[in-house]
């Protein structure tokens, strides 16, 4: 199972001599279980894991954990940085990776993998193509949403699990922007006979 990725992070407005470039979102952790004895086990509640919500001017919402009982719980991913407004020619850093799944049937489990920082190639006002937003992480069930040029749409990540990217702004952009979705997570439950 997989914990949902968190959103990309949102742009602030920029003004005239001014770009913003946010990170992308985490994917969410995974686990694995070890073989459990249902003998005497009536019903396990179930939480699958909502994918981040994107978020104007700031970061990007956490994806929610996924839990199995008390068996397993792979945490989502976080959220990513936002883009705050300023000159061009700046790297921004990659996020932290996530935190570990945990249970007492955990037989692996798989940290969430970090969302890519932005970056801009130049100091040079105006050219879109000069910067770009993070990427979103993959998880092992689904890709994030990638990164994107000034004046693009954001992407939300599609699979399970994996984050969204992160928005991207040019000068002048008079208002806040969101960006990409993450993903939900999933429970995938197999029976032997």
């Amino acid at each position: 199972m997989v914990g949902g990725g968190g959103a990309g992070g949102g742009t602030e407005a920029t003004s005239s001599s001014q770009v913003a470039f946010a990170s992308g979102g985490c994917s969410g952790s995974y686990a694995e279980s070890r073989l459990i004895d249902i003998n005497g086990i009536s019903s396990v509640s179930l939480t699958v894991g909502i994918g981040g919500a994107p978020a104007a001017g700031t970061s990007g919402g956490n994806g929610g954990s996924s839990v199995f009982g008390t068996y397993l719980t792979a945490p989502g991913g976080a959220g990513g940085t936002p883009g705050l407004a300023g000159t061009p020619g700046a790297v921004s850093a990659d996020i932290n990776s996530g935190t570990p799944a945990f249970g007492s049937a955990l037989l692996f489990g798989d940290s969430g993998k970090p969302g890519f920082g932005g970056v801009s190639s130049s100091t040079a006002i105006g050219p879109q193509t000069n910067f770009k937003s993070g990427k979103g992480a993959d998880s092992i069930f689904g890709a994030g949403g990638g990164g994107i040029n000034g004046g693009m749409s954001s992407r939300a990540a599609s699979g399970y699990g994996a984050g969204g990217g992160g928005m991207a702004v040019g000068t002048g952009s008079s208002i806040q922007n969101s960006g990409g979705a993450g993903a939900g997570g999933i429970i995938i439950v197999e029976e032997y006979a």
